[in-house]
Order: structure tokens, then sequence, then C-alpha cells
């Protein structure tokens, strides 16, 4: 068995965030994939399944048998209760709740305001100063053309790592911090 955790976040909405964490104990976390799952309000049913599917599909590379396994399944909350914009879909919450339950994999959810007080210290960090926070956590200074992360893709990174601190204890997001506070 591996050392490492492994953790999935998913941004849910009618474009689905996905990215997976690997937490080797000390201060070293990879980001090892990030993908986004696109759907479309006319065909939302099949947009699910394919949202199933893909989710099944990552978790299945991502845990190689006898190898490892995903410790949990991260995932923001929507933002708002009762009425959805159609970017929230809650049903896409459904999907990955079931995923998750089917697998036996726990599944964490975060407040938005809680991920963003835990990437960049304040619950009231702007969408864009959670990306470039996560943006300088990756190394990434300028992304090349077709590299560049999306919105989603960043809320997913970002929830997974809240998981990783809050979730499962990790110390510190970055070995930086630690040379910055000493």
């Amino acid at each position: 068995m591996s050392d490492s955790l492994y953790v999935l976040g998913v941004d849910p909405g009618e474009t689905t965030g996905l990215a997976v964490l690997r937490w080797s104990g000390a201060e070293t976390w990879e980001l090892l994939d990030r993908l986004e799952v696109r759907g479309t309000a006319e065909m939302w049913e099949d947009s699910l399944v394919d949202l199933y599917h893909e989710l099944e599909r990552v978790i299945q590379e991502t845990c190689n048998p006898g190898d490892h396994e995903i410790a949990a399944i991260a995932m923001e909350e929507l933002l708002v209760s009762g009425i959805h914009s159609r970017k929230e879909r809650p049903e896409a919450q459904g999907i990955i709740r079931l995923v998750a339950r089917l697998r036996g994999i726990p599944l964490r959810t975060y407040a938005p305001s809680t991920i963003r007080s835990c990437i960049c210290g304040t619950g009231r960090a702007d969408d864009a100063g959670v990306k470039a926070t996560i943006r300088f956590l990756l190394g990434i200074q300028r992304a090349k053309r077709g590299e560049a992360l999306s919105s989603h893709q960043v809320d997913a990174i970002a929830v997974a790592l809240t998981e990783l601190r809050l979730g499962q204890g990790m110390p510190i997001l970055y070995p930086a911090a630690k040379q910055a506070v000493a």
C-alpha cells in the first residue's frame, strides 16, 4: 500500500470541475489530474450520465488495484439553497453523492467561504485571489496556450486542498509557508 493520500476535488454544476491530488505526508502535495465535464441544458439528463461515467473513470484510473485508493471526495457546496441558477445544477451533486456512496468513499462538502479561507486566509477572497493562490501553489507563472486552468478546475483544486488541510490534517499547504513563518 502507498503512504500517500489521494483526494478527488469536485466543483459541481452544469460544467463540473474535477481534480485529483496526492498528499505524500510531510508538506508535499501534487496535482495528478484536472479536467472538467461540460453539460448542456438541452441534454441535461445525458450530461448527468456523462458526469457519472467520467467520475467512475477518474476513480478507476486513480485507484490502481492494491496500490492506493481515494481517501475522500471533497465537493463545493452550492452557493444558494432553494432556487438554483442553471450553472449550479444540484443534480450534479446528486450524481457525485451517488458515486461516492456506491464506491464507499467518504464525501465531505465545504462552503465556498471555508474553501476561500483555507486557500487565501480569508473567506471574502474573490475568484481572482483564489486563482492566483492556486497558480502560486502549483508554481504556474504563465500558462501555455491550452494549459490554462479553468475556473471550474481551480475550484476543484481548491476544494481538494481544503479537504487535505481540514479533513485529512495536512499541516500546511506548501513548504514555503513554513519558511515564511520561521
